[in-house]
C-alpha cells in the first residue's frame, strides 16, 4: 500500500512547498491513501452498486481515470505531456507516481485532477 511511502523527515506537510488548491491536495492524499470518492473505492464500503465508470469502457479506478478513460484525453495529453517533458516516461501508474511526491509529477497530476471534472 502506498502508506509504506508516506514516511518523511520533515515535520511539515508535504504540501507545504506546493501552492495547490484544496481540492488537489484532498484529491492527492485520497489517491496515497487508497480511499478515493471513484466507484472502485466507494463499492469496497458498499456506497455503491457498481464500479462501473461513466464512460462504460472499464471500473471506475484511478489507473483508468488518469491514464485510459476516453472521457479525459484531451487533459490526459497535456499531462503526458508535461510528464515525458520532466523525463518521466511510460508506463505509467498513480500509485508510484505518487510514492515520492516529486513535483515534476505531482505539478502535471495536480493540472490534470484540477482539469477534469470529477472528485477524486
Amino acid at each position: 500500500m502506498v502508506f509504506n511511502h508516506w514516511k518523511r523527515k520533515s515535520a511539515s506537510p508535504w504540501f507545504h512547498n506546493f501552492k495547490f488548491r484544496r481540492k488537489t491536495i484532498v484529491s492527492i492524499n485520497r489517491l496515497r491513501s487508497g480511499h478515493t470518492s471513484l466507484a472502485h473505492s466507494l463499492k469496497r464500503f458498499e456506497i455503491v452498486n457498481s464500479e462501473q465508470y461513466p464512460c462504460g469502457e472499464a471500473t471506475e479506478e484511478p489507473n483508468h481515470v488518469f491514464w485510459q478513460c476516453k472521457l479525459y484525453e484531451e487533459a490526459r495529453k497535456g499531462l503526458i505531456h508535461d510528464l515525458v517533458k520532466g523525463k518521466i516516461f511510460p508506463p505509467y501508474d498513480i500509485e508510484a507516481l505518487l510514492s515520492e511526491m516529486n513535483p515534476i509529477a505531482v505539478i502535471p497530476l495536480s493540472k490534470f485532477i484540477n482539469t477534469i471534472n470529477i472528485n477524486i
